[in-house]
């Protein structure tokens, strides 16, 4: 137990920013959101010295808990005002919103009850059992009535919704039974329910959603979508298959977010407890992704609820909550929860739970009863304008434990503004070093300022390395040759379905254009009509059609449907058109499916396209719908309409002069009322920019004045603060995405606010405007503007570009600084300084070599090599060895070249797809056999399929994924010797893949970077455990377009029995890893649920937006050391670090340590889904529109220095296309070898030496100097440089004469002295025997 308590407190929240300065302006309701400051799991906020009026709120808080007046809850159901709550003591009781008790009602004691709910008249329905009887009752007057009995026996549970169809009032009634369950439709007639139909399978859950579709779970069949005919029989319109162990399904449907489908969300338990999300329309279901709930158990029998609104999913599993921002119902997004939380069973009986959509409450019934409040966490509030500065600081804490987790804080510091303040401040400092690519354009952001109109001016410390330009509003190169007259934009990106629509008007001609992401436009449709177009009007219906509405007057409205199949850049696009006429109108809009029209009368006409329904908006309508929401007559007198069609909203919103009204139009066009808000003065304009709405009001002297409301909750819109008011012209019209307001003023200038930026802020940009139509749609949060017949990307944020230039020069990597002086176009007297730095990186492709002479000097019968690797710091491909005629005539030296590829030999295998590397022998497969190369040995399979997708080693086994009627297959080769021998015939796999794109196999575990095209348009990681093919892992984590690569790492064995490994993989260009747990005595693979990001941020590293990830490829790892290669598609190959503990008690996690070296992109080609490594070999590939390049790098010569590249030891180029698979062998420890590619049905062998170098031999008459011609080139450059072999000649040999001599005097020199010095000697002895006076 101590040891998971020791390993939360690991997972401590991270802080953004420690140090924040805010600059609200008097008057605002400033809104800071904690993810701006904050990141991590299950975090709590609270506020220390915090401003008056300023409150930190927090995602969850209980805000009523009581005790539940001696009632233990076992159902509940709600009709927006009041609960009907089914006890365990046999009582109704009735409860208001606050969860007072309204009223009891004592049940029989012998009967049982399983659900009490209201119906769609707002009666309340009990279902009990008397023994073998059903018995339907209804509460009146604090009594139960009889309904009818039906003869049935108890089952274990029921489930019962009340709805309309047919228009009729219908009971959908579910009874589960140990051994089977049964649906049974009831129609309401003569005062009972009348029992009309049945479904013919079994269920497991159902749910019924606003639009009139009955979504069905059956056992290992999947998910079924049911409408209700007009003989009122079960009519299936389609199904999605799903053999998974579904639980549950929950529907959501959002007013303002993609009104045209129903979200379905399905928990399941096959592998892992997760959740499925699924969008669907009518006869479409499809597949949107999931995610694992950590800490949450379904294969436990308990019960499990899902609560949707707006804006939040709760996910309940007994007495343990998990809240989710809705983006991830109606979104793809991170799977990460905001908040997890329990109560304690030991004093709180099982809850059942009701979330409000519209005030996002959740409400709890056990034997307590609890009210708490759902919000995006934010600080909020108007500062007080009488304290002008100050500080503050907020903390946040993991939730479960306050008190043991360290907190993380951030100092934030406030200086209130006067609305005309027009300085630049500084709001956070933090420099992130950026490493580009030379020759290149690239583009960073500017967010750390606060202020109007903000400039930006760069004074770089090396000019020729390159220039800034401002790049916010960033004109395209769009090639249309129309010159339109009127443009309307809308942005597609459902799925795989991502691209703009152009609608353009030259002269009575309509045009359609699509263009992709990289604004390439194809017309797909012209017609030429009679009269003039005023108007365009355009709306989506998801992968089906889109529709456009034309204006020729105020009588006639053209509308043109467009309908695909998924594709909508292709030429199969069948269009039809019709007219609409009507009586006159001011203006009309496009839903997904309805026309909204506003009449010179002042109605709203809303009817379908083909105007088989028509419904009038009136005064009295108005004030009948909104009756609930107004204290008096309301006086109905529509300016101006408008909704958010590029969000494919069914909320429209009515300007009625000094309020705005909110409907929305239901799938069944029936009119629902969400909100009116009023004001005290006259709209002048509505506009919506996201999740805000702008009001306009025009005051004296044209001066338009503005406020903003959040609409984040469209039932409640509140008030958020003003923006700068601006002069325009009478008349002039107001436009928005969901971006930018665009606003021209008096002087012609087109001024864009940022509503969702702090009032300081938000004036933006402003650019000056010419022509006769303005058109603009939101890409992502970058807008596309159009007017003039030009086009361009206006940046959320101040946006430079850094275009560099081509400079030669042999360093890899160039530091720039520079200084950026940023002002505001309101007041250049004050600016700010910025400094900030740029790594260049120079690909080295530009082959100018400095010295142009290498001199060798040589004797007589001398040999030498020389390594040409090391001589030239440029990546080169080949080295050609020449020499000229008289030069060769001498033969002093010669010189033989060897190559670092020495020769290639091509084979033809027709219909042959596969190949690999087992042991290194190499081994080729197609769909009926597999042939070993090295043997000539062919074995057919025992079956023959379609096609053979995959295959992937291990050991001496070859695993292979085969396919037949959309099944995938596995087989399974020993290899021994030259034998190859079929161990399986053919195994079925679940979750078929009939796509794939990576396979590995480690130990009896299949991973699978694949593709079912049944359940999903994207790839994912399946991983299939041979033990048991049911036990299958499927990873999928909200990515958007799919996982895109993984790698599989050993890391360490953490006990005799069990293995840790890394599962690597890219997702959304994030790198990202998991841990599993390989247990070898029972065969099974456990995953941590919760995967991590690599963050290179902290690194010195930041991956521009127009850099995609490619690869992630292990290459070695020793001690706790793992080194990996991370590939790009065009910049550089980093080659990393990451660390990991095999410590008992600490986390298991990895850390990134650093970036040891990079390997340099080759030019402007693009590198290939090809990368492999292996013996410290490591292989890449790139390829232009005609070429493709083998590069190879020697691994094992990494140096830790990131200013030096790793450069390719050989290259090989080619005019042939990508190939279908590549397998590399190495021969030796020496790094010689072979690699294979198979393209097209030909087989392609290099083989490979050991590096670049010249052997060189003088000859034993050598008597003069050599000249050679080295030319060293690639696909870009070359150069020439002459290697001089200098013969040195030998002296004559009377210096050894002369040496003798020396020697000889030298040694009669020193008998010369010796003597002497004895002669001395001898003289001081007889000195000493004539006196002892001399002592020595």
């Amino acid at each position: 137990m101590w040891l998971n308590f020791l390993i939360m407190i690991l997972e401590a929240c991270d802080v953004r920013i420690n140090e924040l300065n805010i600059y609200p302006t008097q008057g605002e309701n400033y809104i800071l959101p904690m993810d701006t400051i904050f990141s991590g799991k299950n975090l709590s906020y609270f506020c220390q010295n915090c401003p008056n009026n300023l409150i930190v709120y927090n995602t969850f808080e209980t805000i009523v808990s009581k005790d539940n007046y001696g009632f233990t809850s076992k159902s509940i159901s709600s009709n927006k005002t009041h609960f009907a709550v089914l006890t365990k003591e046999q009582t109704l009781n009735i409860y208001n919103y606050d969860l007072d008790l309204v009223s009891k009602l004592k049940l029989v004691e012998d009967w049982t009850y399983f659900n009490a709910i209201f119906t769609i008249n707002n009666k309340i329905l009990l279902d009990s059992y008397d023994q073998n009887v059903l018995q339907f009752l209804f509460q009146k007057q604090n009594q139960l009535i009889f309904i009818q009995k039906l003869t049935s026996s108890i089952p274990t549970k029921t489930k019962m919704r009340s709805f309309v169809t047919q228009q009729k009032e219908a009971l959908l009634y579910a009874q589960f039974y140990t051994q089977y369950t049964t649906l049974t439709l009831f129609i309401w007639d003569n005062n009972q329910y009348k029992n009309t139909s049945k479904w013919q399978h079994q269920l497991v859950d159902f749910e019924i959603s606003d639009k009139g579709f009955i979504y069905i779970l059956v056992p290992n069949m999947g998910i079924y979508q049911v409408v209700i005919d007009v003989d009122l029989k079960f009519d299936i319109l389609t199904m999605h298959y799903s053999v998974q162990n579904l639980l549950t399904i929950s529907i959501g449907t959002s007013v303002s977010l993609n009104s045209q489908w129903d979200t379905l969300i399905i928990t399941n338990n096959a592998y892992y407890s997760s959740v499925q999300k699924f969008v669907a329309w009518e006869n479409s279901i499809n597949f949107f992704g999931d995610f694992i709930l950590t800490y949450f158990d379904f294969n436990l029998t308990s019960i499990l609820q899902v609560q949707i609104s707006q804006y939040f999913l709760i996910i309940q599993q007994d007495n343990y909550f998990t809240v989710n921002s809705a983006e991830i119902i109606y979104q793809s997004s991170d799977s990460n929860s905001m908040l997890k939380f329990s109560r304690h069973k030991n004093n709180i009986s099982q809850i059942y739970s009701y979330l409000d959509p519209i005030t996002n409450r959740l409400y709890e019934f056990s034997n307590k009863l609890t009210i708490s409040t759902l919000q995006n966490p934010q600080l909020r509030g108007i500062f007080d304008p009488n304290i002008l500065n100050g500080t503050f600081s907020i903390s946040a804490f993991e939730k479960q434990l306050p008190f043991i987790n360290r907190f993380c804080k951030s100092q934030i510091t406030y200086n209130i503004l006067p609305k005309n303040d027009t300085n630049i401040y500084m709001v956070y400092n933090e420099k992130l070093p950026k490493v580009i690519m030379q020759n290149s354009i690239v583009q960073y952001s500017f967010d750390s300022f606060s202020g109007p109109l903000q400039k930006i001016n760069a004074n770089i410390s090396d000019p020729k390395l390159g220039e800034f330009t401002d790049q916010t509003f960033e004109l395209l190169n769009i090639k249309i040759d129309k010159v339109f007259d009127l443009v309307k934009l809308y942005y597609i990106n459902q799925l795989s379905l991502e691209g703009l629509l152009l609608i353009g008007v030259q002269e009575l001609t309509l045009y359609f254009y699509v263009c992709q992401s990289n604004y390439t436009c194809m017309q797909i449709y012209n017609n030429t009509f009679n009269e003039k177009i005023h108007n365009i009007e355009i709306s989506f219906y998801y992968l089906q059609n889109f529709t456009v509405a034309i204006d020729q007057g105020s009588f006639q409205i053209i509308i043109i449907q467009a309908n695909y199949n998924e594709q909508l850049f292709q030429q199969n696009i069948v269009y039809s058109e019709s007219i609409v006429c009507c009586q006159p109108y001011e203006q009309f809009l496009l839903t997904y499916k309805n026309l909204v029209l506003l009449t010179p009368d002042k109605r709203i006409i809303i009817s379908s396209f083909n105007q088989d329904f028509m419904f009038n908006l009136d005064q009295e309508i108005v004030n009948q719908l909104f009756f609930d929401l107004i204290e008096k007559k309301l006086n109905f007198h529509p300016k101006s309409i408008t909704s958010n069609q590029q969000n494919q909203a069914s909320t429209i919103f009515i300007n009625n002069r000094d309020c705005f009204l909110t409907i929305d139009i239901s799938y069944n066009n029936s009119i629902i009322p969400i909100s009116i808000t009023f004001v005290d003065y006259e709209i002048y304009s509505l506009n919506i920019v996201n999740e805000q709405i702008v009001i306009s009001n025009l005051a004296d002297d044209d001066i338009l004045e503005f406020e903003v409301y959040k609409i984040y909750n469209i039932y409640k819109p509140e008030f958020q603060k003003q923006l700068p008011y601006l002069q325009i012209k009478k008349g002039t019209q107001i436009y928005s995405d969901d971006a930018h307001l665009y606003v021209l003023s008096k002087d012609n200038y087109m001024v864009v606010y940022s509503p969702a930026q702090p009032y300081h802020s938000t004036l933006y940009y402003k650019f000056e405007f010419s022509g006769n139509y303005f058109s603009c749609v939101d890409l992502n949060f970058t807008s596309f503007v159009t007017f003039s017949n030009q086009y361009y990307l206006l940046h959320v944020v101040i946006t430079e570009q850094f275009i560099s230039n081509n400079v030669i020069n042999a360093t890899y990597i160039s530091e720039l600084n520079q200084i950026f002086a940023v002002t505001s176009a309101l007041n250049y007297q004050q600016q700010y300084l910025f400094e900030d730095t740029i790594y260049v990186i120079n690909p080295l492709i530009d082959i100018q070599v400095d010295q142009k002479n290498l001199t060798y000097e040589f004797q007589k019968a001398q040999n030498f090599r020389i390594d040409l690797d090391l001589l030239f710091n440029f990546q080169i491909l080949s080295y050609q060895l020449s020499i000229n005629t008289e030069d060769q005539k001498k033969s002093s030296m010669i010189c033989q070249q060897n190559q670092y590829f020495q020769g290639q030999q091509n084979y033809s295998f027709p219909n042959y797809t596969i190949i690999l590397n087992v042991n290194d022998q190499f081994y080729i497969q197609n769909n009926i056999s597999i042939i070993g190369l090295s043997s000539g040995i062919e074995v057919q399979y025992l079956f023959q399929f379609e096609k053979c997708l995959a295959s992937a080693s291990y050991k001496n086994f070859i695993y292979t994924l085969c396919l037949s009627s959309q099944i995938t297959f596995l087989i399974k080769f020993e290899i021994q010797g030259n034998n190859i021998t079929q161990l399986i015939g053919y195994n079925a796999l679940p979750l078929s893949c009939q796509i794939i794109r990576k396979m590995i196999q480690y130990q009896n575990f299949t991973f699978v970077l694949g593709q079912n095209i049944i359940s999903s348009e994207y790839e994912y990681i399946y991983i299939y455990n041979l033990q048991d093919l049911n036990n299958i892992t499927f990873q999928n984590v909200s990515c958007k377009k799919g996982i895109e690569d993984f790698s599989i790492q050993y890391l360490y064995n953490s006990t005799q029995s069990s293995q840790i490994i890394a599962i690597f993989f890219i997702c959304d260009n994030q790198l990202y890893y998991k841990l599993g747990y390989l247990n070898q005595i029972d065969y099974t693979l456990n995953l941590d649920r919760d995967y991590q990001n690599v963050i290179f941020k902290d690194k010195k590293l930041l991956l521009m937006k127009q850099t995609a990830m490619l690869q992630i490829i292990p290459l070695a790892v020793k001690y706790n050391e793992i080194l990996l290669a991370l590939t790009t598609t065009n910049a550089t190959t980093f080659i990393f670090t990451m660390t990991f503990s095999k410590e008992l008690y600490v986390k298991n996690q990895l850390q990134i340590q650093t970036i040891v070296q990079t390997i340099p992109p080759y030019g402007n080609y693009t590198q290939q889904y090809f990368g492999l490594a292996t013996k410290g070999i490591l292989l890449l590939l790139f390829a232009s529109e005609n070429e493709r390049v083998f590069a190879v790098y020697n691994y094992t010569m990494i140096q830790s220095n990131i200013r030096q590249p790793l450069m390719m030891i050989g290259g090989l180029n080619q005019s042939l296309p990508n190939p279908n698979g590549v397998a590399i062998s190495i021969i030796s420890n020496q790094l010689g070898g072979q690699i294979m590619d198979l393209t097209n049905g030909q087989l392609n062998i290099y083989n490979f030496s050991t590096s670049n170098y010249l052997s060189c031999q003088s000859s034993q008459a050598a008597h003069s100097d050599q000249y050679y011609q080295l030319r060293i080139s690639n696909s870009f450059s070359s150069d020439t440089i002459e290697l001089i072999f200098q013969y040195k000649k030998e002296g004559p040999t009377y210096w050894i004469y002369i040496l003798m001599a020396l020697v000889i005097l030298s040694v009669l020199s020193f008998f010369y002295v010796y003597r002497q010095k004895m002669k001395n000697h001898k003289y001081f002895e007889e000195e000493g025997e004539l006196t002892d006076e001399f002592e020595l």
